[in-house]
């Protein structure tokens, strides 16, 4: 099923998205204007820096229905993606009972022989859709890194369509049906943003079942079956958005207090470890079922200092059980390495040391 529902939008709506664009652009110009010196002089070329400007008046289009439901799905997105990199796509659509039947997009990027795998889960703020030009290119170059045969792109139904749990039941349903045929040690587990939060989600439920979601049945409890590994971009660790960092990145990171605060109430996240990370602790977060962890974050973030108390707080005990690598970019923006995809950039600092960690899974 797609990932959101799509109708004919009216003249009316394409009036009414034409003057909220037309807004986008006047402010992302202005933008420009008062940010460009400072961030020219830490090196970001002016492409970025109207990139991100647009990026950051992008809430007021978000919001819009008629704008959301005329957009190309997460499966079109993906098809185009795939089809212009020269991989071959296949889907599943499944049945998730009490929410929307979802669906498992298998792309080929690698030699058959190989037994790793990759199950992706896109960012977006659980509103919109992957980038096939931006999120889809930057997971294959992480799945070639690491020897990977496939990677399984869930396409999740986008809030408010589902709301929390939904998400979360869709990956535990996808995630079963891939642990039928791939053993839990052969796959690497990634996402980006709200993506990042919905493995982090997945993680959290194997350890401790959240009593709505189904399940992960191949996990022993006993801390003998784990991911290869899991790579986090720019994860999304909480659901409020209090942080210093919301401050001292307003002017340069396109996520807002009133961007988080838009996605997340249609999202609808409840109280508990599933959805908001951050909560759980030094001690939940010591044993989770996955050798090697990785998350990457910018300096540049608005979500920064939420995802550096995360993954101190996962580097807290002393008798931890996982390996975290932690790849920050002194410049970077929200999911650096996707941004500079979309525009043709050179690699980030993030995405270079993401590209070596991935490699170094080839040997376990």
């Amino acid at each position: 099923m797609a990932s959101h529902v799509k109708h004919q939008v009216t003249l009316t709506e394409r009036i009414g998205n034409a003057i909220q664009l037309l807004h986008l652009v006047v402010a992302g110009f202005k933008d420009v204007l008062t940010t460009a010196p400072a961030l020219y002089q830490v090196g970001w070329p002016l492409k970025q820096i109207l990139a991100v400007s647009f990026l950051r008046h992008k809430t007021g289009l978000t919001r819009r229905e008629a704008y959301q439901a005329g957009r190309p799905t997460t499966g079109e997105n993906l098809t185009q993606g795939c089809e212009a990199l020269g991989v071959p796509l296949s889907s599943q659509v499944f049945s998730c009972e009490g929410y929307p039947d979802a669906t498992l997009h298998e792309a080929t990027v690698g030699s058959q022989d190989s037994p790793t795998v990759v199950f992706y889960l896109h960012g977006g703020g659980y509103r919109n859709q992957i980038n096939g030009t931006a999120q889809v290119p930057v997971v294959f170059d992480c799945a070639r890194a690491m020897g990977a045969s496939k990677v399984y792109f869930l396409e999740y139904t986008l809030a408010p369509g589902a709301q929390f749990p939904g998400q979360l039941v869709q990956a535990s349903r996808a995630l079963n049906m891939l642990l039928e045929k791939h053993s839990a040690g052969d796959l690497a587990l990634g996402g980006d943003s709200a993506g990042g939060n919905l493995a982090l989600g997945l993680l959290a439920h194997i350890k401790e079942p959240h009593p709505k979601v189904p399940p992960i049945t191949a996990f022993d409890g006993k801390g003998e079956t784990e991911f290869r590994g899991a790579f986090l971009i720019s994860p999304m660790v909480a659901t409020t958005f209090t942080a210093k960092s919301f401050k001292d990145n307003a002017a340069r990171d396109y996520i807002s207090v009133e961007g988080a605060e838009m996605f997340t109430h249609y999202w609808a996240p409840q109280a508990g470890v599933w959805a908001d990370p951050l909560s759980g602790g030094a001690s939940f977060w010591n044993a989770v079922p996955v050798k090697k962890i990785i998350i990457t974050v910018g300096g540049f973030e608005c979500l920064r200092d939420d995802i550096l108390d995360f993954a101190n707080m996962v580097c807290t005990p002393a008798d931890k059980k996982t390996s975290l690598t932690l790849a920050q970019g002194k410049t970077e923006v929200h999911v650096q390495p996707a941004i500079d995809k979309a525009l043709g950039s050179p690699p980030c600092e993030t995405f270079v040391n993401l590209l070596d960690w991935c490699h170094g899974l080839r040997s376990g």
